[in-house]
């Protein structure tokens, strides 16, 4: 019989701050995979996946589970069969391309395989959500973003702004949204 892991997303947050909560699910998340037993099946991120320790193969977790060998190695981003080098989660499902949370902070000797994993989100989405290349080295504490848009909002967007001087307008005293509305060219 196959145990579920405890829900990681199950501490009470009460009304701290959003970052503040992020932490928060991280934690709970990181200390609730640290004691999981081997092949303990598990929802991350609404996809099922398995704990897997170090010295297991994949062609075993894909037989045992009924799943085709070429997709369980695309559904956890990995190019070859074999022997897995450390424990960790195989996903029997496809990954999400969002996680349930903002984003998480690397920790060290974690990469972004490992990360996209521990979340359940496809590695190629975190590389797009970061601008990011394959090859970028990550240091203990980078902010990993582990949804679209979230950089952006909270101004750390790599993105250029193109050309924005026909956009700004100066107010003056006295200026209010009706005044602005009288000076608008509606497109009909």
């Amino acid at each position: 019989m196959i145990a579920s892991a405890p829900d990681s997303h199950s501490p009470v947050l009460g009304s701290a701050p959003p970052v503040e909560k992020e932490k928060a699910v991280i934690e709970a998340r990181n200390s609730s995979f640290k004691n999981m037993a081997p092949f303990t099946k598990t929802i991350i991120n609404r996809s099922a996946a398995l704990y897997v320790p170090a010295g297991t193969s994949l062609l075993a977790v894909a037989t045992k589970y009924k799943v085709k060998l070429s997709r369980l190695l695309e559904w956890n981003d990995l190019k070859k069969d074999g022997i897995l080098e450390k424990d960790q989660f195989i996903f029997l499902e496809k990954k999400q391309n969002a996680a349930e949370i903002d984003f998480c902070f690397a920790q060290e000797g974690e990469s972004l395989h490992d990360i996209s994993q521990k979340y359940g989100v496809w590695i190629k989405n975190i590389l797009e959500y970061n601008s990011l290349s394959s090859s970028s080295a990550l240091t203990p504490g980078t902010r990993i973003y582990l949804k679209p848009g979230v950089a952006t909002v909270q101004g750390k967007s790599n993105e250029p702004r193109g050309d924005l001087s026909g956009a700004i307008y100066n107010a003056v005293p006295k200026d209010g949204l009706f005044s602005e509305t009288q000076n608008v060219t509606w497109a009909r």
